[in-house]
């Protein structure tokens, strides 16, 4: 018989235990800066917010991201969505062959069937490298151009925004392309410094 397992600390479990589930911090609030109409995120990025994406990223335990969509989605449930198109925020080419897989698009696949809406792909990356291990000021040169024209409703869909500069990037090239509503959806967000 083969049993399920947290992804985080191994417990009989499907996704995550209870006790991890209650050991994700609240998200703190974004920033205010970003060009974005409206902003969800349901955990925060530090301890074991941190590990799971961790997990979820690299070592690909996945059980987790089923709920995590679910809990995502309820926090948009209810609305007028009409006319939404989710946009995931593009990957640096080589992070998607190195890992196999692009969580954002994973994610914004999982959020459009449980929302009924379409995703579509209109951004794409124009910068150096991943930006794991970079600095504030070098994460705010990153660059996004259109593929193609902008949706006029989009939810942009990451797995972990840390300082903004990609959201802000995508918000202000899909505003300059046309899109008249901007809204985010994270998983975790990385708390602001004190």
């Amino acid at each position: 018989m083969f049993f399920e397992r947290c992804d985080l600390c191994d417990a009989e479990a499907r996704g995550l235990c209870a006790s991890c589930r209650f050991s994700l911090l609240p998200a703190p609030q974004p920033p205010n800066d970003l060009s974005v109409d409206e902003w969800l995120s349901i955990f925060s990025y530090e301890g074991c917010g941190r590990e799971l994406l961790h997990q979820i990223k690299f070592r690909h335990r996945r059980s987790s991201l089923g709920p995590l969509v679910r809990a995502l989605c309820d926090g948009v449930k209810g609305r007028d969505l009409r006319g939404f198109v989710i946009v995931p925020v593009p990957a640096h080419r080589g992070r998607r062959r190195h890992r196999g897989f692009d969580l954002a698009e994973l994610l914004a696949a999982r959020v459009g069937r449980e929302l009924g809406l379409v995703v579509a792909q209109p951004l794409l990356r124009n910068d150096e490298g991943s930006q794991r291990g970079r600095g504030r000021d070098e994460r705010s040169t990153i660059a996004c151009v259109l593929r193609h024209g902008a949706p006029q409703r989009v939810l942009l869909i990451d797995d972990v925004v840390t300082t903004g500069s990609t959201i802000k990037a995508c918000a202000t090239t899909l505003r300059g392309g046309g899109a008249k509503y901007v809204g985010v959806m994270s998983l975790a967000i990385t708390p602001r410094t004190r």
